[in-house]
Order: C-alpha cells, then sequence, then structure tokens
C-alpha cells in the first residue's frame, strides 16, 4: 500500500474530468450469507480442495496455532465457523452487524462475479477505480460520501454517498478491476470489460492462468477500519497483489446496464 502514495499525490495534483457509461452498483458491499451461497453451489460441481482455495481466512491468528476460515465444512457443505466472527470483533473491536465479507482476494472476488453472472443472468464484475469513484463521492468533486469535513468521521460507514452507496469510507476498501498501470482514459473500460469476461473463461477452463497477474498490482479504493484520516478520503487509493487478503477489504460488484432498464 505505501507504493500507492507517492502515485495517489500525482494523480490528486492533475485531476482529470472523463464521461462514463450508465451502470448499477451495490449500495452495500457482498455478505458472509451472499459468499456462503457462492461456496456451497461450487460444491456441486467442484472438488472441496478446489472450492477451499475461495474460502476466506484470517492470517492474525498465529500465536493460537491455527487459521481461522470463516465456513467450515460439515457433511457435503460450508456452514459459518462463529468462531472466525469472535475474532473479528475481539481483534479489531467491530461491530459484526455492520461488517461485510472481509479477507477475500481479488481472484475471490472476480470468481465471485463470474458465479453471480452465471446465476442471475446478468453480468456482475468489479467496477473499475472510476466508476467506484463516482459512486463514492458523486460528481461534484467531495472529499468524502458526505462532504468534505474531516471531522465528520463518527459511524461514517454508515453515511451514504450521494447516490445512495454505503460503507465507502470507514468500513471496507473495495477491490477495483484495472491494475495501477491504468490512466483514466475512458477508451480503456471496454478493454478492461472484455478482460473480465475472458477471466470468467479461464477461471473454469484454466486457473493456471491466474499466475500471469501475480506481480500485478490491482487497485483498491475506499478507507477501511483500519485507515484514519485522509487514507479514509475518496481520492486515496491502495494497490496490492491479486493474491493478498485484508481484514479491511472486501467486495462490491457492478452490473451492466440492459436493455430495458430503463
Amino acid at each position: 500500500r505505501e507504493r500507492a502514495r507517492e502515485r495517489e499525490r500525482e494523480r490528486e495534483r492533475d485531476p482529470s474530468l472523463i464521461y462514463l457509461d450508465h451502470y448499477w452498483i451495490s449500495t452495500t458491499c457482498v455478505g458472509f450469507s451472499e459468499y456462503l451461497c457462492f461456496l456451497n453451489d461450487l460444491l456441486k460441481t467442484e472438488d472441496f480442495e478446489v472450492v477451499d482455495i475461495h474460502n476466506p481466512k484470517m492470517r492474525t491468528t498465529e500465536h493460537l496455532g491455527l487459521t481461522a476460515y470463516l465456513y467450515q465444512k460439515e457433511q457435503n457443505q460450508y456452514v459459518m465457523n462463529e468462531a472466525y466472527l469472535c475474532l473479528m470483533k475481539d481483534q479489531h473491536h467491530l461491530d459484526m452487524d455492520v461488517l461485510k465479507l472481509n479477507f477475500v482476494s481479488w481472484f475471490d472476488a472476480n470468481r465471485y462475479a463470474c458465479w453471480l453472472t452465471e446465476k442471475t443472468g446478468r453480468r456482475w464484475r468489479l467496477p473499475t477505480e472510476w466508476e467506484w469513484e463516482k459512486s463514492a463521492r458523486g460528481v461534484d468533486g467531495r472529499n468524502y460520501p458526505w462532504g468534505d469535513d474531516s471531522r465528520d468521521l463518527k459511524a461514517e460507514h454508515l453515511k451514504s454517498s450521494p447516490f445512495g452507496v454505503f460503507g465507502c469510507s470507514g468500513l471496507l476498501g473495495n477491490w477495483c478491476l484495472n491494475d495501477h498501470n491504468r490512466s483514466y482514459p475512458s477508451g480503456d473500460r471496454a478493454e478492461l470489460i472484455d478482460q473480465a469476461d475472458r477471466h470468467c473463461t479461464m477461471f473454469k477452463e484454466n486457473r493456471e492462468f491466474l499466475h500471469q497477474f501475480r506481480h500485478t498490482e490491482f487497485i483498491i479504493r475506499g478507507g477501511g477500519f483500519f485507515n484514519t484520516g485522509l487514507s479514509r478520503s475518496i481520492p486515496y487509493r491502495f494497490t496490492s497483489g491479486p493474491q493478498m487478503t485484508f481484514a479491511d477489504v472486501g467486495i462490491r460488484l457492478l452490473a451492466e446496464v440492459q436493455e430495458g432498464d430503463f
């Protein structure tokens, strides 16, 4: 994340105005129960060892001599691991009623989006960072979803953006579709969407293709509960490898507009 700081300062000094096509974006991040349905559905056609790769695990419990998985297998399906939720609450002092799915990688997020696309018939994907930013701040250039006052941070995850999107600051950061080498020209959007479609196909046919991304840094937008001050502001961005997971990073999905939506 540190490597993104200088790039972010340069980007803020050179703001850009771009046009985005219509899209739908989820008002909240993906929840624990939604992801549980995803894993259990995969178990119908894939081996447990393959599916379990996508099972979120807490990496901060080494002193207990174990790795806490979010879901545990009972008979032929996954169920919630209540011990995981208790550890999250105790270690990070979180309100579990508002926390959403965490400890998921960029790979996990894309696999979930592909699955949801198959199940609903509507194309779901991660937002580009420009789509995420518009959803979080509106079109007036504000620094936080609620405005510009950095002192108004109490329960900020309960405050919505001008478009009614919650949790853009202070709860979970969100993985974005694009890597940090992407600039702002809107022409990149078609290429990114095409890349997302290829991911869905390759996830099914050849998981080895994932290795080509292992040295790529992907964008995370939105300051999570670990962040403070300006690092919770909308313009701030981080980068990370696609295999990494964090306690304060989750999934927010976007759906393409279809004919008949309006």
